[in-house]
């Protein structure tokens, strides 16, 4: 069924929103003639795809209902990362840079955790395409300068993007290790528990994600540090996030056991015995 070039028109009118948040909503309507009717519709707009990319944007930063924004960014994730064909490709140089700018903007102002979650993951699965290529120089200054200074809420940000870039540029981060090794210390000792955890997912996976032993050793001297976030989540009583860091050692410990041996256990007590070697 044709969509009318005017529908399509003033969803991608850039001096509104108002019929781009009645798609985003008509996306997610339980009646199937309506939602189908909208995914047609947003097809079309792909046609157009800097207008698409822009109007995901504004309406991901600027909406006052935090469903649309949650669409918006899960939808701008998959129209740059997710679908077959990424139209990332097809963007003006101009409109990329404006979704880059906007995406650090967001992780900076976002009120709303789950949101910032989303807006992590675009981050990272953009990233992993085009650092390496050198099409996104101010990223890495950005989430230097995150860890170091920024917000609690920041700076674990930061750290999970940290965290899931490993995989895809740890090699790329080499040259950066002393302050890599640096802002993983200082996070570690961190009084907020949620930046010590990420913390400990930073160092873990990059440490998986180096090819060189020598520079694995570097980060040997944080394992008691490391060691430290575990036990404060087992102190503390929070059994999910022991989970996970028992989880991270464990992993860590299969890559690198010259890095650390560890020996687990985890009853009712929820005590366990971690050994260095």
């Amino acid at each position: 069924m044709a969509v009318p070039p005017a529908q399509v028109a003033a969803v991608l009118d850039m001096q509104s929103l108002t019929a781009f948040e009645q798609l985003l909503g008509g996306l997610s309507s339980s009646d199937n003639t309506a939602r189908t009717q909208y995914e047609l519709l947003f097809n079309e707009t792909k046609k157009q795809p800097d207008l698409l990319c822009l109007q995901l944007v504004r309406a991901m930063r600027t909406s006052g209902a935090v469903e649309t924004r949650e669409m918006a960014s899960i939808l701008l994730r998959r129209v740059l990362t997710k679908d077959e064909v990424s139209l990332w490709a097809n963007l003006q140089l101009q409109t990329q840079d404006g979704v880059k700018s906007e995406l650090l903007k967001s992780l900076t102002e976002e009120g709303t955790k789950s949101i910032t979650r989303k807006v992590c993951d675009i981050v990272c699965e953009l990233a992993a395409g085009i650092l390496e290529e050198g099409k996104w120089p101010e990223l890495l200054p950005f989430l230097f300068q995150c860890v170091t200074n920024g917000t609690p809420t920041l700076k674990e940000s930061a750290l999970n993007i940290f965290a899931q870039l490993a995989e895809y540029i740890g090699e790329a981060l080499v040259p950066h290790l002393a302050m890599l090794h640096g802002i993983l210390r200082q996070s570690l000792a961190d009084a907020n528990r949620p930046i010590q955890l990420a913390a400990l997912r930073a160092c873990c996976c990059f440490v998986e994600s180096l090819e060189n032993p020598s520079d694995r050793a570097k980060f040997q001297d944080l394992l008691p540090a490391m060691l430290a976030t575990l036990g404060g989540a087992l102190s503390g009583g929070d059994e999910d996030d022991a989970q996970e860091a028992l989880g991270l050692f464990v992993e860590l410990a299969g890559s690198d056991p010259r890095f650390v041996k560890v020996s687990l256990a985890f009853p009712k007590s929820q005590h366990c015995v971690l050994i260095q070697d």
